[in-house]
């Protein structure tokens, strides 16, 4: 890869959270200051799709059918959130052509 070509194209990172950006918001930002492109997907309230040059995308969050009670509840919640991220996913690779460099995730 040239110099030319590798400063064509910023690094990307997607920061993964169950309820928002939560303790990524501040390397986030600091990444984003530094010429990253920065991605904040969350299940938590809808906020800015852009915001100090930092894109925030929303996934569907899922409920569960198996009882708070049953030691399954807890997995089953997991697999179910992850396919709403994974579901967004798909989505802004297949239409935006996004794919990131570096993903960091926090199950919540």
């Amino acid at each position: 890869m040239t110099v030319a070509a590798s400063v064509a194209q910023r690094p990307r990172i997607l920061f993964l959270h169950l309820s928002g950006p939560g303790q990524f918001e501040f390397l986030g930002r600091w990444l984003a200051g530094q010429g990253w492109d920065v991605t904040f997907m969350h299940g938590g309230i809808d906020a800015d799709p852009a915001h100090d040059g930092i894109r925030t995308r929303r996934f569907a969050l899922r409920d569960t059918t198996i009882p708070t009670g049953d030691p399954r509840h807890i997995l089953d919640h997991a697999a179910q959130n992850c396919r709403g991220a994974t579901e967004l996913m798909f989505r802004m690779r297949h239409s935006e052509g996004y794919v990131p460099d570096v993903v960091v995730a926090h199950a919540g």
